[in-house]
């Protein structure tokens, strides 16, 4: 059973912004949406739990990877909004670096930023991160994550793909044109840019919803689908 530290640590931070935004988020071809109305049939084998909670409102989107669950792991993307400005730069990269590895530790798992890179979605420069986390075996164990913080004038767009060590390769290419497709991007007010490349807003609140959004998303797949399967 997943420790439940996991559930109070990851529920209690968990909030992304309800209210409408510009960000439009494309899944990966093929891929299930289980953060909207899915036709009965497309969700056939999906826990009726896993569904229930992608559409709780706590996702902006929710998406697997049916097809490759048959391992007992479904690859899978979210993305949530944050209702805080962002600028992407080095500095504010590295410091998302930090804050990504404090975070993974304060439930229990050790993560290891592999790439750390400044892109452009939809125009905008954002902040790109390959993650390496190893997680408690009952949630999850060992795994890597794409991440994507992009900016949306005064809002911040958290993208995060997960898979398994040994099929991200095969993956990737998945992931980063499903990044790309991302539109509503937009740099952060004039004000928000002068003095500190988040200002007014902690670091911690952006790293802490995507992480939280993530650790949330790998632990409901891997323990339902584990559970489900014994």
């Amino acid at each position: 059973m997943v420790p439940r530290r996991w559930w109070v640590c990851l529920l209690g931070l968990l909030c992304w912004s309800a209210p409408l935004f510009a960000f439009r988020f494309s899944i990966p071809e093929g891929w299930t949406e289980l953060s909207r109305e899915s036709p009965p049939a497309s969700l056939e084998g999906v826990p009726s739990e896993l569904v229930a909670e992608a559409r709780s409102g706590r996702f902006v989107v929710l998406a697997i990877d049916l097809a490759g669950a048959a391992d007992g792991f479904g690859e899978n993307f979210n993305a949530g909004v944050i209702q805080r400005a962002y600028v992407a730069s080095e500095a504010s990269s590295l410091e998302i670096e930090q804050a990504i590895v404090q975070q993974w530790a304060r439930v229990g798992a050790t993560a290891r930023v592999l790439e750390r890179s400044l892109v452009a979605i939809d125009g905008v420069p954002s902040s790109r991160f390959v993650v390496d986390i190893e997680a408690p075996p009952a949630a999850g164990g060992r795994l890597r994550q794409l991440q994507y913080y992009v900016p949306g004038g005064s809002s911040t767009a958290v993208l995060i793909y997960t898979a398994r060590p040994e099929t991200f390769g095969r993956y990737l290419p998945v992931f980063e044109a499903s990044a790309a497709r991302t539109t509503g991007a937009a740099e952060a007010p004039a004000a928000r840019r002068v003095g500190s490349w988040l200002a007014g807003s902690p670091l911690p609140l952006v790293v802490l919803l995507g992480a939280a959004a993530g650790a949330l998303t790998v632990v409901l797949l891997t323990w339902l689908w584990r559970r489900r399967r014994r």
